[in-house]
């Protein structure tokens, strides 16, 4: 039956036909805006059916809607890879934020590994007709063992999905086989360890279908489905009941033992069918059981330059007394014995105790492997230890079964000296805030090449009538489509911005390193963040600008951010109108050009621009209120971005100025600022006056070079040009230098000036020159001068003070970090004299000169001095 004219079925239709009539007129832009919003239409009427079904009938239009919302968004996503090729500079505004483009990302993102595995749908129960197309592919392992898939009844008796209540599980009932699924099966069994102590049915209860008690039970057809959080969204894996057993009826994936509960088993299987199959290449267990379970996942390196072994020690065993997190420990690549007992490399330990007694701190954890021939616990023959990788095979060949106990009691501190990492999981239900987005890295270049794509984000709490903490944790997750694409990187930072929501006013995070945004390989990046109390406001809302990075291959990913937050009210704040102005320019930080941070003489060498903002032609009421020569300017929303590659720490400064080169970095004359050295991008968005500015790019350490892009947008018309180096056009020379016991001879006060070293500078023809003095290694006690002597007699080395003449000088004493330097003169052919000196006498210190001049001279030093 068709729709009537007036129901909402037949509004979404017509918008769609529309938008088809609109392409077939190659009138692209209607069409997408067209699509977009029949997809709106459809995806409205089929959330409204999911949640008021009244019958088959209902059920059925649901379905077709929900399918045409998609068949529209695909639609519109084909007419964007158009735009390029077809509609030049044609503009497809898009609210990332909508409901059809958050859905768009999600669905997009449902293939994986080549299977597709759809939303999980809130509005109706597992579908119990779908077909299982196909097992999870054996690893090698287990088909050298003759493994095959078996319908566990026909080789278990007795075998169940769900133990009896006096049955049930505790945690050393989870056994680990030939696959290395150890961070799994340690997920799995911390789960069922809180469990035990709080109640609930964590992971089992996401199992279907569901008992009268909301347990799994036996599926009558065969199949089971497991709900999973996955690429931003729950999904809906599908498996039937069959699992692996080796020839001799041995389960050869993870197994209870004695107990034959399947369901760990069948999760394990539904788990290992989403990563492409038991040939799994390892995990941890905090990404496990965000997926298994929801919980946030926290990655602790304990040789990271960023642990804190008490304030760590206190975090978690809070958090699991309390049930609010669950723990694993993880191996690195080398064997490490503790107490006689020797840990398997690259593996994962399940921790199900953790004890403060007020003296010894300890974690008591399990080891899911078990090695040994007991078959009636479903474990592994003695013949099958070969199957396992060489170095965990080495190492379980140098103990026997008594040498191994699967529980252990360590102190907490041999847990920091012998082991690599903590993995955490925490409880979303700590958090009173939460907000998810779902977005997409997307590239105009051609896959196979490998750059770097930056989003951002602004999460705002509303005006605030108390003054206390509030804490943000952000947790980006990167979708993974292709288990095989190993080179892809990711980097979270989040930064607290001022009132005008610019410029960075305090960062508090728990990133690692001297920089912030350091790249992982691992789908999920955390930072915790807190707004201080001191800074909320009760008439102004608060702000943090999310910055979320991908380097790697392909060029459209998907990403969710999710933001938990202490306060209730936190919220997306919407993009802003695109700027009308803009200019991008290329640059490469060199060994020449890279200066390094401003704590480095060298930092007035780097890269920087003359940026001046033009003034509105047009009346505007956002006028400055400062006082002077800024009186009645009108303002510009500028924003500055830098990219470069995942391994460069970048910032960018811009500076108030005339638009000359900056020697020396003053906080007073900063005007915007990108904050704490970030990985691979760095930004800032501030409101200028109209006027001249320098803009500074720089990274961390003068030896951190690379390409750069440079872009900056403006609301009002801007030129931005680079501003030549020192000395630019004209010949450089350098010496190095040293004041020692016999030449630190300071100022002129001392009566030891004289002994100071000297340089003789030959000019063949006129000339203009310039001379700069620095330390080597910067101090803030040790002032500088150079002066430019010229000879009046032939015995100037031997009686200096009574034959050379002033010139030129770099003026008083300064301490400044780029040193001092000479004002640029005229100077006719001859010789000429450089004294560098300190203000002090008795100051050892390593220097150099650098000599800028129009005409190749020569410098050399002048030995012997006599002095007087």
């Amino acid at each position: 039956m068709a729709p009537k004219p007036s129901s909402p079925t037949h509004e979404a239709q017509t918008l769609y036909n529309k938008a088809s009539k609109a392409e077939l007129s190659r009138d692209y832009d209607n069409a997408f805006r067209l699509y977009i919003k029949a997809a709106e239409s459809f995806l409205h009427l089929s959330r409204t059916l999911a949640q008021h079904q009244s019958g088959d009938h209902d059920e059925q239009i649901h379905k077709e809607a929900k399918a045409q919302a998609g068949k529209a968004l695909e639609r519109a996503e084909k007419i964007k890879g158009l735009r390029r090729g077809l509609v030049g500079n044609m503009s497809l505004s898009v609210d990332r934020f909508s409901e059809q483009e958050q859905l768009r990302v999600l669905l997009k993102s449902s293939l994986v590994n080549g299977l597709n595995f759809p939303l999980w749908d809130s509005g109706s129960d597992p579908p119990s007709n779908i077909p299982v197309l196909f097992q999870p592919a054996l690893s090698k392992e287990q088909i050298r063992a003759s493994t095959s898939y078996q319908s566990p009844p026909l080789v278990l008796p007795g075998a169940v999905v769900t133990p009896a209540p006096t049955n049930e599980l505790v945690p050393q009932d989870i056994i680990q086989q030939i696959i290395s699924d150890c961070s799994v099966c340690t997920a799995i069994a911390v789960c069922i360890e809180r469990n035990g102590r709080f109640g609930g049915n964590l992971v089992v209860d996401n199992l279907y279908p569901h008992d009268e008690k909301g347990l799994p039970r036996n599926a009558f057809d065969g199949n089971h489905f497991l709900r999973i959080l996955f690429n931003g969204g729950y999904r809906r894996i599908s498996i039937d009941d069959k699992l692996p057993f080796s020839s001799t009826g041995t389960l050869m994936c993870m197994s209870t033992g004695r107990k034959r509960c399947l369901w760990p088993s069948l999760v394990g299987k539904a788990y290992m069918k989403l990563m492409g199959g038991y040939d799994f290449p390892g995990s941890n267990s905090c990404i496990d059981l965000h997926a298994l379970i929801g919980w946030i996942p926290e990655h602790l390196e304990i040789k990271g330059p960023k642990f804190e072994r008490e304030k760590t020690w206190s975090r978690i065993s809070q958090g699991f007394t309390s049930g609010n997190c669950l723990i694993t420990i993880g191996t690195g690549r080398d064997p490490v014995q503790w107490s006689g007992v020797e840990l398997l490399p690259e593996h994962s330990y399940a921790v199900i105790g953790v004890d403060d007694d007020g003296g010894e701190r300890t974690l008591t954890l399990l080891d899911p492997w078990i090695n040994g021939s007991d078959t009636t616990s479903t474990s592994l023959p003695t013949i099958y230890p070969t199957l396992v990788p060489d170095n965990v095979a080495s190492a379980m060949g140098r103990m026997t079964i008594a040498d191994k106990p699967r529980t252990m009691h360590i102190p907490w501190m041999d847990i920091c000296g012998l082991l690599d990492s903590v993995y955490v999981s925490w409880n979303p239900g700590l958090f009173r805030g939460n907000l998810v987005f779902h977005g997409s890295w997307k590239s105009e270049n051609q896959e196979g090449e490998n750059r770097s794509y930056h989003s951002q984000l602004r999460l705002t709490l509303p005006p605030q009538s108390h003054s206390h903490d509030v804490i943000v944790w952000v947790l980006l997750t990167r979708h993974v489509v292709d288990r095989q694409m190993a080179q892809e990187y990711i980097s979270l930072r989040v930064q607290v911005q001022d009132d005008d929501g610019g410029n960075v006013r305090v960062m508090v995070g728990n990133t690692a390193g001297e920089n912030e945004g350091t790249y992982t390989n691992s789908p999920h990046a955390l930072v915790r963040t807190t707004i201080q109390g001191s800074t909320l406001s009760s008439s102004t809302s608060s702000a943090l600008n999310i910055i979320a990075s991908y380097e790697g291959q392909v060029p459209d990913v998907g990403y969710t951010i999710t933001a938990y937050s202490s306060s209730a009210n936190i919220q997306w704040a919407e993009d802003p109108a695109a700027p009308p102005f803009s200019k991008t320019i290329e640059g490469t930080l060199t060994t020449k050009n890279s200066g390094g941070n401003c704590t480095f003489p060298s930092f007035m060498t780097n890269p920087q621009y003359h940026l001046r903002i033009h003034p509105s032609t047009t009346p505007s009421t956002s006028r400055s209120p400062v006082a002077g020569s800024q009186r009645g300017k009108t303002k510009s929303r500028i924003g500055l971005s830098v990219e470069g590659g995942r391994d460069l720490p970048l910032n960018v400064v811009v500076v108030w100025s005339s638009g000359e080169r900056i020697t020396e970095l003053v906080e007073n004359d900063v005007a915007a600022t990108s904050g704490a050295y970030n990985y691979g991008y760095a930004h800032t968005s501030r409101e200028l006056t109209d006027g001249d500015y320098t803009v500074i790019v720089s990274s961390f350490n003068p030896y951190n070079t690379g390409p750069f892009t440079l872009k900056v947008e403006s609301s009002q018309r801007f030129d931005l040009e680079p501003v030549p180096s020192e000395g630019a056009g004209m010949y450089t020379k350098t010496i190095r230098g040293v004041w020692d016991e016999e030449t630190s001879g300071g100022g002129p006060s001392s009566n030891k000036y004289w002994s100071n070293p000297m340089f003789e500078v030959r000019v063949r023809t006129a000339s203009q020159i310039k001379i700069r003095l620095q330390l080597l290694q910067p101090s803030p006690s040790t002032s500088l001068n150079v002066t430019l002597f010229s000879p009046s007699g032939p015995q100037y080395v031997e009686h200096p003070s009574t034959n050379l003449n002033m010139l030129s000088t770099s003026g008083p004493y300064s301490d400044a970090n780029s040193g001092v330097i000479t004002p640029q003169i005229n100077v006719k052919p001859g010789t000429y004299i450089i004294l560098p000196s300190t203000y002090r006498n008795g100051i050892y210190a390593a220097f150099r000169l650098i000599v800028f001049s129009s005409s190749n001279v020569d410098v050399e030093p002048i030995e012997g001095l006599l002095g007087g």
